[in-house]
């Protein structure tokens, strides 16, 4: 009921901050999304026996997918409300496998649940989040608003 709450403050916050959105933006966010998707698959199939990309990279790409996935759909929210949602839909997720009854862990043995929910909590996966939030936010910041803002004024020199 708290996360309800605090959701919908967060939305109204954002709405009322919110820019107008140039018309290319989620077009890059929709591909960004299903990229970095296609990158975590990848890591785990061709590097999956290095430690580091195991235990990290995943975790860290799954967070950025959430951060563009949550900028693609809620998209005249601001930079900093999407990175709060997707830290703390990311934080949710790794709290609630802290939460082992029969019903959710059928779940997380589905192959969908399982890239979801995730199955054992561990610490290093919230800074992991954090670092893939943070990621998120220098992409939307320094590139995809800054290419935005090359576009509108300059509209003659993009095809």
């Amino acid at each position: 009921m708290v996360l309800v709450i605090l959701f919908g403050q967060l939305h109204q916050q954002a709405v009322q901050h919110a820019k107008t959105i140039p018309s290319q933006k989620p077009h890059y966010l929709r591909r960004l999304t299903f990229s970095v998707l296609a990158t975590g698959f990848a890591s785990r199939r061709f590097f999956g026996d290095y430690a580091f990309i195991r235990m990290y990279v995943g975790d860290g790409l799954w967070a950025l997918m959430v951060f563009f996935g949550l900028a693609f759909i809620f998209r005249r929210w601001s930079t900093q409300a999407i990175a709060a949602a997707a830290l703390g839909f990311s934080t949710f997720i790794e709290l609630s496998q802290l939460y082992h009854a029969p019903w959710i862990d059928s779940l997380r043995n589905t192959l969908l649940g399982g890239l979801i929910l995730g199955f054992t909590f561990v610490w290093s996966d919230l800074l992991c989040y954090s670092l893939g939030v943070g990621l998120g936010v220098l992409t939307e910041t320094y590139v995809i608003n800054h290419n935005a803002k090359y576009m509108a004024a300059y509209p003659d020199k993009v095809q």
